[in-house]
């Protein structure tokens, strides 16, 4: 049985000090001179947060759009969550993919990383769910087994899984713990699901050779 946050969970992340309200929009506004060598990427080569985003950037703008955010920008890579999350809040950059909620927290908690905001870009940001509940088959007690899914399904339920794992719920008349990833009507997102796997293979094969020389 699928459950599961609807939200945005590939996009932008900004420093406000360095990046104004409005400045950018749009996937031509990051390919702007200015912003060369101030975009930090998390390796596309092993995680989603940039596949994925550039997945739809290949299929939606081309080839040469991609080859200039991670060539001609002289973006810098890294693989570490945590470290690309403080170089955003420092300044080292102002540009960022792979700041992940939880991490920012963890500075929030701190009194810092009120700079860093998400930013839900066309043809950049990817929707999808994240989480899962599953009913085995031959469950032990299938009477209790169906009737926690009833309930983890249920407004209440859901009420409760949203607070707790601080995701949005698919149901509608469950307010969104996190606004800012609720999807936009109308916007064509990227979707984060089985189907867009053999283009994400796809963008990776293109990327590698941009990115390793």
């Amino acid at each position: 049985v699928y459950n599961g946050a609807d939200e945005i969970n590939l996009g932008l992340w900004v420093n406000t000090d360095l990046v104004k309200e409005g400045e950018i929009k749009s996937v031509q506004d990051m390919l702007n001179p200015k912003w060369k060598g101030k975009i930090m990427w998390i390796d596309p080569r092993t995680s989603g947060f940039t596949a994925g985003p550039m997945t739809s950037v290949r299929m939606r703008l081309g080839e040469e759009v991609v080859k200039r955010l991670l060539v001609d920008q002289e973006p810098s890579f890294h693989r570490d969550n945590r470290l690309i999350t403080e170089g955003l809040i420092r300044g080292r950059h102002a540009i960022a993919t792979g700041v992940t909620k939880p991490v920012l927290d963890q500075f929030l908690e701190q009194g810092i990383g009120k700079n860093v905001k998400f930013l839900d870009i066309p043809d950049f940001s990817g929707a999808g769910s994240g989480d899962g509940l599953w009913l085995m088959n031959r469950a032990p007690h299938p009477g209790a087994a169906k009737l926690f899914v009833n309930w983890a399904l249920s407004k209440a339920g859901q009420e409760a899984y949203s607070k707790t794992v601080a995701s949005n719920s698919r149901r509608a008349d469950v307010a969104p713990i996190d606004p800012e990833r609720v999807p936009k009507a109308g916007q064509n997102y990227y979707r984060n699901i089985e189907e867009t796997i053999p283009e994400v293979q796809k963008t990776r094969e293109f990327i590698e050779p941009l990115i390793t020389g």
